[in-house]
């Protein structure tokens, strides 16, 4: 297996996934933290604790999976395959992510919406959603301590998807852009997050190509159309082959800076 997954083939390897980590960062592997949670060493029999197994996720529209039915979510795909290898145990999961999040926003202005996750906003941050969860569980008497897992991604919004689908914006472009706004301000922000829940195994799924040789040019024109407005830009073989190229270079280097 390689170093670096996709979406699809986290979902694809899930349990070659659990031994290795996905995308870009694994703090441990699931498989023994499955194992500890559920059998005993010695004989392999079931073990269920008095409490659950308890999930958490935080992020942007990847996590959340902005268009999806909850049932089709990776980050919900990842929480049905625990519970089937948990048999026994309950698990738990609440997905804090929302579109638009950026990992750090201005604290002038970040804070809850009240919006729905499908709806894109910056606000509340990546690390101000962590912070939420954290006193929202000391606030009715959960123990921040008792989460086992959580799921973690960001960057894409701090990079910009304007920015990495601009045309006029060279790959070299994108590429500093996303070494400065993904591996360091995540590198940051994992810190934060493992002090808050400090017996989690922590999860960072990387991002995928967003345009890619098999995207049409209707497609290509409808997601243009969409973050521009109409543009009378014509999807020419040079205009998709920049905007490939200025989505390999997010894609290759996200990746890396997450490592």
């Amino acid at each position: 297996m390689t170093n670096s997954l996709d979406r699809r083939g986290f979902i694809r390897h899930a349990s070659a996934y659990a031994a290795a980590g996905v995308g870009c960062l694994t703090l441990g592997g699931l498989g023994p933290v499955l194992k500890a949670a559920g059998r005993t060493a010695a004989h392999g029999a079931l073990n269920v604790p008095s409490r659950p197994f308890n999930m958490l996720a935080f992020g942007d529209s990847i996590m959340w999976g902005q268009g999806l039915s909850d049932n089709t979510k990776f980050a919900t795909l990842v929480k049905d395959w625990v519970s089937a290898n948990l048999a026994g145990r309950a698990v738990t999961f609440q997905n804090l992510a929302h579109s638009g999040a950026v990992i750090q926003a201005d604290p002038a202005h970040d804070g809850p919406t009240g919006w729905e996750g499908e709806v894109p906003s910056p606000n509340p941050s990546i690390q101000h959603q962590l912070y939420s969860a954290r006193d929202a569980m000391l606030s009715s008497s959960a123990n921040p301590a008792e989460i086992d897992l959580v799921l973690l991604n960001g960057g894409a919004n701090d990079v910009g998807i304007t920015h990495i689908l601009n045309p006029f914006t060279s790959s070299g472009g994108v590429e500093e852009l996303t070494r400065d706004a993904v591996g360091d301000r995540m590198a940051y922000l994992l810190p934060i997050a493992v002090g808050l829940f400090p017996n989690a195994k922590f999860i960072v799924p990387g991002y995928f190509p967003i345009i890619t040789n098999d995207s049409s040019t209707g497609e290509i024109t409808a997601l243009l159309t969409i973050l521009f407005g109409p543009l009378g830009l014509l999807v020419t073989p040079g205009v998709k082959g920049q905007l490939i190229a200025n989505c390999s270079a997010f894609y290759l280097q996200s990746g890396a800076g997450l490592r």
